[in-house]
């Protein structure tokens, strides 16, 4: 199974994955990216701050196969 390494940046700075994860496919890459974000969110959105965090996904040789993001800002 191949691995995947989930790099996440938001306002606290950049965390570079360096243990991966192995994962069969996209559909287990995106759900694992989503449940990554989310308990981000739960962790740092306080509902009054703007917030932004980006989760960038690579494979074992660095290149980047997913991303996904995160914001919010009360208007």
């Amino acid at each position: 199974m191949p691995q995947y390494f989930f790099d996440l940046e938001n306002g606290a700075g950049f965390l570079k994955d360096s243990d991966g994860r192995n994962l069969p496919d996209d559909v287990a890459i995106q759900k694992e990216l989503a449940a990554i974000l989310l308990d981000v969110a739960g962790d740092e959105l306080n509902g009054i701050d703007p917030f932004t965090a980006e989760v960038t996904v690579r494979d074992q040789e660095n290149g980047v196969v997913m991303k996904g993001t995160l914001s919010f800002r009360a208007a």
